[in-house]
C-alpha cells in the first residue's frame, strides 16, 4: 500500500538533484541597472534600463561582453554626432575578437552618428528601436551590421544609411524615411524583406559591389518617393532574387539590376524613368510576372546585352507608359 508514495518521493528527490546538481543551467538572472552616459557592460546577462540618458558626448552605452541582451525600458539614450547610443566599440577600431550573442531592444536612440553599431558582432538583434541623427552629422548609420544580425520592426529616420548589411544578416519589417540610403546592402547572404523605405535622397534600397553580392533576397519590401532608383543593385551583382517588392514614384527606375538575377512578381509605377530595367541581360536573367505602369519611359527594359534575351519572360504586364512599346524587347510582357 506504500509503494507507489514511495515511488513518488524517489522520483521527487532525483529530480530536484538534477535540476541542482554542478553544471545545471540555471534561467539567466534579469538586472535591473540605472546607468550613465559611456556605461560599460562588460558582463554576460540580461539587462533592463530603469533610467534614460540625454547629453551624452561620447558614446551612450558601450558593449565588451558576448550574450549581453539589453531592454532599455522604452527609455530613451541621446547624445551628439559622432559617436554611438548602443555598441561594441569605436567604429573606426573593431575589438579584436568579435563579440557573440548580443541584442537591444525597446528604445529611442538620438542624435549619434551611429545609434546601433554591431559592426564587429556575430549574431545579434536589434528589435523596436526608434532613431533619428542630428542634422549637422555626416557618415550616419542607423545600425552597422556584422554577421548574422537580425534588426526587425525599428524605425529609422534621417540616416545617411538607414541599415548597413554586410552578410547574412536578416533586416524585416523596418521603416525607413530620409537620408540617403534606407538600406545598403554589401557582400551577400543577406535576407532585406516586408521593409519600408521612402523619401530618401538617393536610392531607397542599394546592393553594392565591393565585391560581387551575391545570394541576396530583397523580397516584399515597397518603396518610394527614393530621388533616384527606388531598388539599386550594382551590374557585379548576380544570384539575387528580387521579388515581390512594390516600387512607386521614384525619380529614376523603380528596379534597377544586372544581369543574372531573378526579377519576379514586383510591382513598378509611376517611375520617372524605366520601371524596370535589367542592364546587359542575357540567358543568366530571370524576369517574370512582374507589373510595370504609368512609368515615364518603358515599363520594363532589358536591352543592350549580348543577346537581349531572358531565361522566361512570362506574365509581365505594362501599360500607360510613356514609351508606346510598353517594354523593350516588346517581347518581354504584355498590356
Amino acid at each position: 500500500m506504500r509503494t507507489k508514495p514511495l515511488l513518488g518521493a524517489l522520483l521527487g528527490v532525483f529530480l530536484l538533484a538534477a535540476i541542482f546538481a554542478p553544471g545545471a543551467e540555471a534561467a539567466p538572472r534579469v538586472r535591473h541597472i540605472h546607468v550613465r552616459c559611456g556605461e560599460i557592460i562588460d558582463a554576460p546577462g540580461r539587462y533592463v534600463v530603469m533610467n534614460s540618458l540625454r547629453g551624452c558626448t561620447g558614446e551612450g552605452l558601450e558593449i565588451l561582453a558576448s550574450h549581453v541582451h539589453i531592454d532599455l525600458g522604452h527609455h530613451r539614450i541621446s547624445g551628439a554626432p559622432g559617436l554611438f547610443g548602443v555598441g561594441t566599440g569605436d567604429p573606426g577600431a573593431p575589438t579584436p575578437a568579435p563579440l557573440t550573442d548580443l541584442s537591444v531592444r525597446n528604445g529611442t536612440i538620438r542624435g549619434f552618428s551611429v545609434a546601433v553599431f554591431f559592426g564587429d558582432v556575430s549574431a545579434g538583434t536589434v528589435t523596436k528601436i526608434r532613431a533619428t541623427v542630428a542634422p549637422s552629422a555626416v557618415l550616419t548609420a542607423g545600425v552597422v551590421a556584422g554577421p548574422d544580425v537580425t534588426v526587425t520592426r525599428s524605425r529609422f529616420s534621417g540616416f545617411q544609411k538607414g541599415v548597413v548589411a554586410l552578410a547574412d544578416d536578416h533586416i524585416t519589417g523596418n521603416t525607413f524615411s530620409g537620408g540617403l540610403n534606407g538600406i545598403a546592402v554589401f557582400f551577400g547572404g543577406n535576407d532585406i524583406e516586408r521593409n519600408v523605405v521612402q523619401s530618401t535622397s538617393g536610392a531607397g534600397i542599394v546592393v553594392d559591389c565591393p565585391t560581387p553580392s551575391t545570394t541576396n533576397t530583397i523580397a516584399g519590401n515597397v518603396v518610394r518617393d527614393a530621388a533616384l532608383d527606388g531598388i539599386f543593385m550594382c551590374d557585379g551583382a548576380i544570384q539575387n532574387v528580387i521579388a515581390g517588392n512594390r516600387s512607386e514614384d521614384n525619380g529614376i527606375d523603380g528596379i534597377h539590376v544586372g544581369t543574372g538575377n531573378i526579377v519576379v512578381n514586383n510591382e513598378a509605377n509611376g517611375n520617372k524613368g524605366d520601371g524596370i530595367e535589367i542592364t546587359s541581360p542575357d540567358e543568366t536573367s530571370f524576369v517574370a510576372g512582374n507589373v510595370a505602369d504609368n512609368n515615364v519611359f518603358l515599363g520594363i527594359r532589358a536591352s543592350g546585352g549580348p543577346s537581349d534575351v531572358v531565361t522566361d519572360s512570362q506574365g509581365n504586364q505594362a501599360s500607360g507608359n510613356g514609351d508606346a512599346n510598353e517594354c523593350q524587347p516588346t517581347t518581354l510582357c504584355h498590356a
